[in-house]
């Protein structure tokens, strides 16, 4: 997914349309890039800035396992999410779950990484 469809994707599952994109936009790219540093923490490859730059361009797209990708909508939502409604507190708590596992596996597929090393 490209940096747009991922902007669009949470503010989708937050029940925006992509017109309201321009007013989430700063604090959505930063959420984004948030939940970015993290995988690409949790996948053993450093931090932004560090390895890889931060995703700023519309048709950017994470140095990620695509299947990761739908992680970073889970992120960006929740932290739209986060300061709304209890409801919207709750649908937050579950899309944080849901990077939670994703963060979880590439861990664990970073690991089984070390484990299978050539000898």
């Amino acid at each position: 997914m490209t940096l747009i469809e991922i902007e669009n994707a949470a503010l989708f599952a937050c029940g925006e349309d992509g017109e309201a994109l321009s007013d989430h936009q700063p604090y959505l790219r930063d959420a984004v890039n948030r939940g970015y540093d993290l995988l690409l923490s949790a996948a053993g490859r450093g931090h932004l800035h560090e390895e890889v730059m931060p995703l700023h361009a519309e048709k950017s797209t994470p140095e990620l396992p695509q299947w990761a990708h739908a992680a970073l909508v889970d992120y960006a939502a929740a932290a739209l999410l986060r300061l709304g409604s209890p409801e919207k507190v709750q649908r937050a708590s579950l899309l944080m779950s849901s990077f939670r596992e994703s963060e979880n596996r590439l861990r664990r597929e970073q690991s089984r990484a070390f484990v299978n090393l050539p000898k």
